[in-house]
């Protein structure tokens, strides 16, 4: 354990096990939900749900909104590559490959992350240690998620919509590496802020791509 951080507790690593289970389990609900509803409009659609709540909570926490627009610059950002890209690419490449192997593609997110960390940030090297992690946690992922799919569908599919996965891989990192910035903000105003900038600019984005109505 480094000096200076608290062993978790149960209930840490109890939500930690939540968490993955609901991280975990979204590939197959984006699976089927983009059979039904186009990627854009599923992606305005989770982030309106996911707004309203983020905001009552935030509500009855005592949560206050930026007031000023340049204050939300940074928010839009972490909006665009950590919500509104990610999200809408990722169905997209569920459009013809499986929910087992957009889990394996997005993978790839640790690898960008160090990589994007090594080059803009001055305090995260790659080094040997934590190069050889990351192998270590993207072995584990194909450990997990290949024997839950079907034999031989591993990498079926499109190059593109495999492509798709991966450059929302990329998107995920470019907003964990971006967020350095807001690392005084509390997480409760970063997630709740970014969700609601991306969620008003996927629902236009959605009336006119995809029609809804119809």
């Amino acid at each position: 354990m480094p000096r200076g951080l608290a062993a978790p507790s149960a209930g840490d690593l109890a939500f930690l096990f939540l968490l993955s289970a609901i991280w975990g389990s979204s590939f197959l609900f984006i699976k089927v939900a983009v059979v039904h509803i186009p990627p854009v409009s599923l992606t305005a659609l989770r982030l309106v749900v996911a707004g309203i709540i983020l905001c009552a909570y935030g509500f009855f926490r005592g949560q206050r909104m930026p007031g000023q627009a340049r204050a939300w610059r940074p928010y839009l950002v972490i909006a665009l590559f950590g919500n509104a890209f990610p999200f809408t690419l990722v169905g997209i490449g569920e459009l013809e490959i499986d929910s087992g192997q957009a889990a394996i593609l997005l993978g790839a997110m640790p690898i960008f992350t160090l990589l994007l960390a090594h080059y803009f940030t001055h305090d995260e090297p790659i080094t040997p240690r934590r190069a050889a992690g990351i192998m270590v946690g993207l072995g584990g992922i194909l450990v997990l998620v290949i024997p839950t799919t079907t034999p031989g569908a591993q990498f079926t599919g499109g190059i593109l919509f495999q492509l798709a996965v991966v450059m929302a891989a990329l998107s995920y990192a470019i907003a964990t590496v971006y967020g350095r910035r807001l690392a005084h903000v509390s997480p409760l105003l970063i997630t709740t802020a970014s969700t609601l900038a991306a969620a008003v600019i996927m629902v236009p984005a959605s009336l006119i791509l995809d029609g809804p109505w119809l």
